[in-house]
Protein backbone atom coordinates (compact mmCIF):
# COMPACT_ATOMS: atom_id res chain seq x y z
CA UNK A 1 0.00 0.00 0.00
CA UNK A 2 2.99 2.45 1.42
CA UNK A 3 4.47 2.15 -2.24
CA UNK A 4 1.26 2.68 -4.45
CA UNK A 5 0.76 5.90 -2.42
CA UNK A 6 4.65 6.56 -2.82
CA UNK A 7 4.17 6.10 -7.05
CA UNK A 8 1.29 7.86 -6.95
CA UNK A 9 2.32 11.14 -5.51
CA UNK A 10 5.65 10.86 -7.15
CA UNK A 11 3.94 10.78 -10.58
CA UNK A 12 2.29 13.71 -8.82
CA UNK A 13 4.94 15.82 -8.88
CA UNK A 14 6.40 14.57 -11.75
CA UNK A 15 3.57 16.29 -13.84
CA UNK A 16 3.50 19.73 -12.00
CA UNK A 17 6.88 20.44 -14.29
CA UNK A 18 6.79 22.31 -17.55
CA UNK A 19 9.54 20.63 -19.92
CA UNK A 20 12.51 21.68 -20.57
CA UNK A 21 13.37 23.37 -23.53
CA UNK A 22 16.39 21.56 -25.56
CA UNK A 23 19.73 23.12 -25.64
CA UNK A 24 22.29 23.14 -28.86
CA UNK A 25 25.77 21.77 -28.29
CA UNK A 26 28.60 24.29 -28.26
CA UNK A 27 29.00 25.52 -32.27
CA UNK A 28 32.69 25.42 -31.08
CA UNK A 29 35.48 22.84 -31.69
CA UNK A 30 35.04 19.96 -29.61
CA UNK A 31 38.27 17.92 -28.57
CA UNK A 32 38.02 14.43 -27.37
CA UNK A 33 40.94 13.40 -24.37
CA UNK A 34 41.15 9.97 -25.88
CA UNK A 35 42.04 8.53 -22.71
CA UNK A 36 39.74 7.57 -19.93
CA UNK A 37 39.28 9.99 -17.00
CA UNK A 38 39.10 7.20 -14.73
CA UNK A 39 42.12 5.79 -15.92
CA UNK A 40 44.41 8.39 -16.24
CA UNK A 41 45.59 12.08 -15.46
CA UNK A 42 45.52 14.20 -18.53
CA UNK A 43 47.04 18.09 -18.85
CA UNK A 44 45.54 19.51 -21.37
CA UNK A 45 46.37 23.15 -22.45
CA UNK A 46 43.51 25.18 -23.99
CA UNK A 47 45.00 27.44 -25.82
CA UNK A 48 46.96 24.88 -28.46
CA UNK A 49 44.66 21.95 -27.92
CA UNK A 50 46.40 19.47 -27.43
CA UNK A 51 47.46 17.15 -24.03
CA UNK A 52 50.89 18.26 -22.83
CA UNK A 53 51.54 14.98 -20.40
CA UNK A 54 49.19 12.19 -18.57
CA UNK A 55 49.98 9.57 -16.36
CA UNK A 56 47.83 6.67 -14.83
CA UNK A 57 45.91 7.95 -11.68
CA UNK A 58 47.04 5.44 -9.32
CA UNK A 59 50.90 6.07 -10.80
CA UNK A 60 51.29 8.51 -7.41
CA UNK A 61 50.94 8.36 -3.90
CA UNK A 62 51.68 11.93 -2.34
CA UNK A 63 52.59 15.31 -4.39
CA UNK A 64 54.79 17.90 -2.66
CA UNK A 65 54.34 21.26 -3.46
CA UNK A 66 57.76 22.90 -5.27
CA UNK A 67 56.93 26.65 -5.35
CA UNK A 68 59.26 28.67 -2.67
CA UNK A 69 56.83 29.46 -0.86
CA UNK A 70 54.51 26.16 -1.52
CA UNK A 71 53.50 24.07 1.86
CA UNK A 72 51.21 22.04 0.59
CA UNK A 73 51.02 18.18 0.20
CA UNK A 74 48.80 16.46 -1.93
CA UNK A 75 46.96 12.94 -1.46
CA UNK A 76 45.87 10.95 -5.06
CA UNK A 77 42.45 9.57 -3.77
CA UNK A 78 42.28 8.12 -7.37
CA UNK A 79 45.07 5.58 -6.07
CA UNK A 80 43.21 4.94 -2.92
CA UNK A 81 44.67 7.24 -0.69
CA UNK A 82 43.24 9.30 1.91
CA UNK A 83 44.18 11.58 4.58
CA UNK A 84 42.91 10.54 8.22
CA UNK A 85 43.95 13.54 11.41
CA UNK A 86 44.68 10.80 14.16
CA UNK A 87 45.00 13.77 16.65
CA UNK A 88 48.62 12.49 17.56
CA UNK A 89 51.03 14.58 17.31
CA UNK A 90 53.98 12.45 18.29
CA UNK A 91 55.93 10.56 15.29
CA UNK A 92 56.86 8.02 17.23
CA UNK A 93 53.77 6.17 18.29
CA UNK A 94 51.80 4.45 15.23
CA UNK A 95 48.48 5.19 14.55
CA UNK A 96 46.02 3.30 12.47
CA UNK A 97 43.30 4.74 10.77
CA UNK A 98 39.47 3.12 11.90
CA UNK A 99 37.34 0.67 9.43
CA UNK A 100 34.45 3.17 9.75
CA UNK A 101 34.22 6.86 9.47
CA UNK A 102 32.45 7.78 12.82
Amino acid sequence: MKFLLFISVSLLFLACFEPDDRVLPYPGEITTIPDSVQSFQSWFDFESGNIMAKNRSDAWELAFETDPQGWRIMVNSGAGWFIYNTGNESFSDAALMPVSFE
